[in-house]
């Protein structure tokens, strides 16, 4: 799949929470069952990537984003804000790929 333009965050953040407000998800839904979907959607994902699937690690991806930025509201939060403060904390991080993953430095 090809990575879009990243001007479309806005609206489609905007989006996301509309849709969810007209569902009830953030009068009538919970935090710890919305982290459920989070965590359902994550498992789909890594199933996806086992099997090379890329629709569907893309389609993984997504119903990521969409339970995380649904998250973030009911918390109070906005995504993209949070999304921004963990980059200010690693944006100068330093480290090392271990076994695939990165390592940071102590």
């Amino acid at each position: 799949m090809k990575k879009e333009n990243n001007s479309i965050q806005p609206e489609i953040n905007s989006k996301v929470i509309e849709w969810a407000k007209k569902r009830g998800l953030l009068c009538d839904g919970t935090t710890p069952a919305q982290v459920k979907k989070v965590q359902e959607g994550l498992s789909e994902t890594i199933k996806a990537i086992m099997e090379d699937d890329v629709p569907e690690i893309a389609d993984g991806i997504g119903d990521l984003q969409v339970t995380i930025i649904i998250l973030a509201e009911m918390l109070n939060l906005n995504a993209y804000a949070c999304l921004n403060g963990a980059y200010d904390v690693i944006k100068g991080r330093q480290g090392r790929i271990i076994d695939g993953s990165f390592v940071k430095e102590r």
